[in-house]
């Protein structure tokens, strides 16, 4: 597992100690992309509950889009989820 993995991981522990464990259960391949969504999610729901005003929370959400699409997760994590989806498909079949 790769460093970035490792830290993603110890977050999601601290975050949500019982998702954490509960996603460990979850099949090999689809763990580390749950975990991710998860941070993303949550990432997102924080600025929303926050007390700033909307137009930090705009702001907020701004930087937060352009990073995700500096570092090319969305499109990392939905060919990601699309393999998953064709293999489940034609176990199916």
């Amino acid at each position: 597992m790769n460093n970035s993995l490792n830290e993603g991981w110890d977050l999601f522990s601290g975050i949500s100690r019982n998702f954490c464990l509960a996603s460990r259960f979850l099949p090999k391949d689809t763990r580390d992309t749950n975990m991710t969504l998860y941070l993303m999610l949550k990432m997102a729901d924080t600025i929303e509950d926050s007390n700033l005003p909307i137009e930090v929370k705009k702001e907020c959400f701004d930087m937060y889009r352009e990073f995700l699409l500096l570092k090319k997760i969305f499109n990392g994590l939905y060919q990601d989820l699309k393999k998953r989806q064709i293999s489940h498909l034609m176990r199916k079949n």
